[in-house]
């Protein structure tokens, strides 16, 4: 089959696409995703593929390998939006921008929706009702935190199935005060999940609210004559008052904010995303592109950065990111900036606030000026 009867066979699966709001994807003769799109309308989006409007470098690459082109009608824009961002992620479609982080970043998981949560070091999150907290910066970094957790919450660390009608032996981390013993028993199951969402609390930031509830347990222990429970109460307040997070303060407002700065030159791209949470900097993620689909390396080509770039980059990064920010800060305007809070909005259960320069103040456009500084030194510094 030709390059022109592919093209002529493509145009007439057009011809049959909805107007509705979807996700579209081409295929090659094999079956394999080759790209993946979202659309408020899908049929005015897939003609512009053949009407010459779509100038992305990649376009005629595209249509040169694509056999099919095939769709997924939604009711609303987010829906398409939520669909495009999981089906990038299964499929990993060759001429979408993907974005790979080199590094293997840790999390610490609590299973809340256990009857009994565990808390640990996972490298991935799941879909699984729990509750994951970073990425952190090393293995090194999560297990230390996960340390803390274990000595101040004693939230167990096994994986025993734990139901509350059958019991186990007590292991060496009850014994050394690591763990209160639920396998035994030793402690009511709702005094656990206090414990245990208290633990994930601390995890978020809210190190002041986890003091008091501390002390006002303390406090209730010690009325009740419960003396060893009031002294473990006290041993933990004295240690999460001595808590020293490795991450330096860069906001002192206290704010979780995302700055996102980036930059591109001769058909590469870096982009950079400051992650701040409660007023602390907790890591910074960086992905470099040498060659977009599809695009030559050329000092004379444009980089298209599109409103379809930010979306499915932005999409991809935050079904990777566990502590969700109140804020992200855009480096550039986006037409369709509503319906990104939507979906970050459905994402994390909570509302997300999507800034550009000009809604900032000029401290604050000043440090979104400095993470797109950062991208452009590390573009520079990046070997082709």
């Amino acid at each position: 089959m030709t390059v022109r009867d592919v093209a002529s066979s493509l145009v007439e699966q057009v011809r049959h696409i909805p107007s509705q709001p979807g996700v579209y994807f081409f295929k090659d003769r094999r079956g394999r995703f080759l790209y993946i799109g979202k659309a408020n309308s899908l049929r005015d989006r897939v003609r512009q593929y053949f009407s010459g409007h779509d100038t992305r470098p990649m376009v005629p690459h595209l249509l040169r390998e694509a056999a099919y082109v095939d769709w997924v009608t939604t009711q609303t824009p987010l829906e398409a939006l939520i669909l495009e961002a999981q089906m990038i992620r299964r499929h990993q479609p060759r001429y979408n921008v993907l974005l790979k982080d080199t590094r293997n970043l840790p999390y610490v998981r609590i299973t809340l929706q256990e009857a009994y949560p565990r808390a640990e070091v996972a490298f991935r999150i799941e879909n699984d009702g729990a509750r994951y907290f970073g990425p952190f910066l090393s293995v090194g970094h999560a297990r230390r935190v996960l340390q803390f957790v274990h000595r101040i919450f004693r939230i167990r660390a096994c994986d025993l199935p734990l139901d509350g009608t059958r019991t186990y032996p007590v292991c060496l981390l009850y014994h050394i005060r690591r763990c209160s013993g639920p396998c035994m028993n030793y402690i009511a199951q709702d005094a656990y999940r206090a414990d245990a969402e208290a633990a994930a609390r601390f995890l978020e930031g809210d190190r002041a609210g986890v003091l008091a509830e501390l002390e006002r347990r303390m406090q209730e222990h010690a009325r009740r004559m419960e003396f060893e429970a009031a002294a473990l109460c006290r041993d933990a307040v004295r240690a999460l008052r001595e808590w020293t997070p490795t991450a330096r303060i860069i906001d002192p407002a206290g704010r979780s904010i995302d700055l996102v700065g980036y930059a591109a030159e001769a058909g590469r791209i870096v982009l950079v995303v400051f992650l701040i949470r409660h007023g602390l900097f907790v890591d910074r993620r960086e992905f470099v592109w040498n060659r977009l689909p599809g695009l030559e390396l050329s000092s004379e080509v444009a980089v298209p950065l599109d409103d379809e770039w930010w979306l499915q980059v932005l999409t991809q990064f935050y079904l990777t990111v566990a502590q969700p920010p109140d804020e992200v800060w855009l480096p550039v305007g986006l037409a369709e900036r509503s319906e990104l809070e939507a979906w970050l909005g459905r994402h994390f259960g909570r509302p997300v606030r999507l800034r550009v320069p000009p809604d900032l103040p000029d401290a604050d456009r000043d440090r979104l000026e400095w993470v797109g500084h950062h991208a452009r030194q590390l573009l520079r510094s990046t070997p082709e």
